[in-house]
């Protein structure tokens, strides 16, 4: 990682790296180990939820305190199949007994992304995160604002690692599309659900702030899924009716060649949700809650269904035209 925050981010400050919010997905952290081994997140976990526990002072105050918890709830975390993995500026006093691996990161930048700001300007100083098995943010358990922030995260492991163990169907047809959850905050999805079905999102700060969003995620998710590199921007942001939609369609048009990716977001919860068919693969639904999203490749035929008059945000990747 390549940005920094201040000396002391547990004081008032500027902090550089942005935290991680909920679905985020983590970077492939990169920090040695206590024998000085180097350590890649991606290569260490082979499924699984994770619990990320950050302590930048682990010796003293709450650093000392979650670590102390990290050890009360060693078993109990190992027993829902979880990977542990404790981030810290210096050696703990008894690492042994964490059940976790201990990274060291003496400049920070990776403990800020699991660091929550503080009002004084500054981060947490002490958290414990949970992952799901794609390395995506759950939630983050701040000291300051939870007694026992590694008990409360132990126990939402123990949930994601139920939810994971569901029986598994067998699936002779699946469509390739790339689903992501949470990739928008629901007081975004309201707002884009406010502007109407049928109308395109006009509002600039409310574009921007979808854009800015969705840019963070989807880029890097493209590239890891479909190994697709080449520089793409966005079409105009509209706000469609799912049970309006006109019978099946496909994102690629030879008056546009340059569309590669429809994306599609869902901006109702619950039984509301609107679902993706691709009639191609089969009759199955991808049914898309409030802020996740699907992406998938324009040359795909797909139909949108629901039961009653559903909001639905809408837009296109397209590549951009090579200068020159």
């Amino acid at each position: 990682m390549s940005a920094a925050v201040t000396p002391d981010a547990a004081t008032a400050g500027t902090v550089r790296v942005p935290v991680l919010a909920p679905g985020d997905r983590v970077p492939n952290l990169t920090l040695p180990d206590l024998a000085g081994r180097t350590r890649r997140l991606y290569r260490e976990i082979v499924g699984g939820p994770i619990l990320v526990v950050t302590v930048p002072d682990p010796l003293t105050g709450p650093g000392r305190a979650a670590l102390d918890g990290l050890a009360r709830h060693a078993g109990r975390i190992r027993s829902a199949g979880a990977h542990g993995f404790v981030l810290t500026r210096r050696p703990p006093a008894d690492p042994d007994e964490l059940g976790a691996q201990v990274w060291i990161d003496p400049y920070g930048d990776a403990m800020a992304l699991f660091r929550p700001p503080l009002p004084n300007g500054g981060q947490s100083v002490a958290s414990a995160a949970v992952l799901d098995a794609n390395q995506r943010l759950v939630a983050i358990f701040a000291a300051e604002d939870h007694a026992d922030p590694v008990s409360e995260a132990a126990g939402l492991v123990a949930t994601v690692a139920a939810a994971m163990a569901a029986a598994p169907r067998d699936l002779d047809r699946t469509a390739p599309v790339l689903t992501l959850p949470r990739l928008l905050p629901d007081a975004l999805c309201d707002r884009l659900a406010a502007v109407g079905a049928g109308r395109a999102v006009d509002d600039r700060e409310l574009t921007q702030a979808v854009a800015q969003r969705l840019g963070a995620r989807l880029g890097n998710e493209i590239r890891r899924v479909f190994q697709f590199r080449p520089v793409l921007r966005f079409e105009p942001f509209r706000v469609v009716d799912a049970a309006g939609a006109a019978g099946s369609t496909r994102g690629a048009d030879e008056e546009y060649p340059r569309r590669r990716f429809v994306v599609l977001v869902g901006l109702t919860a619950g039984d509301a949700a609107p679902g993706i068919v691709f009639p191609e693969y089969g009759p199955h639904a991808y049914r898309l809650q409030q802020g996740a999203a699907a992406a998938f490749s324009c040359e795909l035929l797909y139909r949108l269904e629901a039961e009653a008059p559903t909001p639905l945000f809408a837009t296109i990747l397209a590549e951009q035209p090579q200068q020159g």
